[in-house]
């Protein structure tokens, strides 16, 4: 059966942002958990950091091949990315220790290292995480468009020096100490994305692989099952991997465009529920510690509200700033796909 040219499709990848939908249910559930009674779905649900790292490899280096410039690509990535966290870390700073510790008194008013690197609302340590692999991934990419085996030992010298160097640091600098154990992700990502647009893997391979992932990720947790621990860090790794594998693959028109709308604010999702759930935590308690049937019942409209409340940022003309600019760039990757199926 002759394989669909990727050209013909929308230029939108709307199987990604289904995918989003997902990673951003996956994320919010992971943060309004916090009690013990349904822990293992929370592990479980992990796959969602895994999941927007590997996306933004994949889209960074797609765009290395489309011939900007790197001074260029960096300064948007740190508008788009670092901009955002400096200015939502400014905001959980002010909610956390400000208000909730000055004002109602529930924390007292003062902070770490550890508190500063994860943005003052333990999950912004991503946002400064994909900056710099998204910095690797550019110049590794751009390289690789002339020397395929130098582009790969230049990433691959680039991650291990960089778990090193963070290796150094003491263990409760925040989710630091997370940042090695992510950077196997960025490395399989680059590695597929890059082997796309040489030609070496094409498209619809991507359905097939992600399969490969999912099934190995599920062989984790079985095995982890075994010895009655909690799903395998790996497999939700992977399982982030097939996720993005499987919305590349996904032909866009069987995506409806409501769905592919609700996706465009997946990253956003990530970056807002905190100050939702923070909120909603002040309100009514910490919900997690009720039973398992509470924190599921209750879970749809939390997420319903997350989504809610990212569209309204998006709308607001001064919240639209602290925003990460919506993963669009379609146009841009229409080009990039046919120049993969076409070699």
């Amino acid at each position: 059966m002759e394989e669909t040219n990727p050209a013909q499709r929308t230029s939108r990848y709307a199987g990604i942002d289904a995918a989003r939908v997902v990673a951003a249910a996956g994320v919010v559930f992971t943060h309004w958990l916090t009690g013990s009674e349904a822990i293992w779905l929370k592990q479980a649900s992990r796959f969602a950091v895994p999941f927007f790292i590997a996306a933004a490899v994949f889209f960074t280096v797609n765009q290395c091949f489309s011939g900007r410039a790197i001074p260029r690509m960096i300064g948007d990535r740190a508008w788009r990315i670092l901009l955002p966290y400096i200015m939502w870390s400014a905001v959980y700073f002010l909610l956390k220790y400000v208000i909730s510790g000055w004002i109602i008194g529930g924390i007292h008013p003062h902070f770490s290292l550890s508190d500063a690197v994860d943005g003052f609302g333990g999950h912004l340590w991503f946002l400064p995480f994909i900056f710099l692999v998204g910095v690797c991934a550019v110049v590794s990419a751009k390289i690789a468009t002339r020397s395929a085996a130098l582009s790969a030992v230049l990433a691959l010298g680039a991650c291990f020096a960089t778990g090193i160097v963070l290796r150094a640091f003491p263990a409760s600098t925040g989710n630091l100490d997370r940042w090695p154990y992510e950077l196997p992700i960025a490395l399989i990502m680059f590695a597929i994305t890059v082997s796309t647009q040489r030609g070496w893997i094409t498209v619809a391979r991507h359905g097939l692989l992600s399969f490969g992932f999912l099934a190995t990720a599920v062989a984790l947790v079985l095995w982890s099952l075994k010895y009655e621990s909690f799903p395998d860090r790996r497999a939700c790794q992977l399982a982030g991997i097939a996720l993005l594998l499987a919305g590349i693959s996904m032909p866009s028109e069987r995506i409806p465009a409501w769905l592919s709308r609700l996706g465009r604010l997946g990253f956003g999702v990530y970056i807002t529920h905190g100050l939702l759930i923070m909120v909603l935590h002040k309100l009514f308690g910490k919900v997690g510690h009720g039973s398992q049937t509470t924190v599921l019942v209750a879970y749809p409209f939390v997420l319903a509200g997350a989504f809610a409340f990212t569209a309204i940022c998006y709308r607001l003309p001064v919240v639209r700033l602290m925003m990460p600019t919506r993963q669009a760039g379609p146009r841009r990757q229409k080009d990039q796909l046919a120049l993969a199926s076409s070699r």
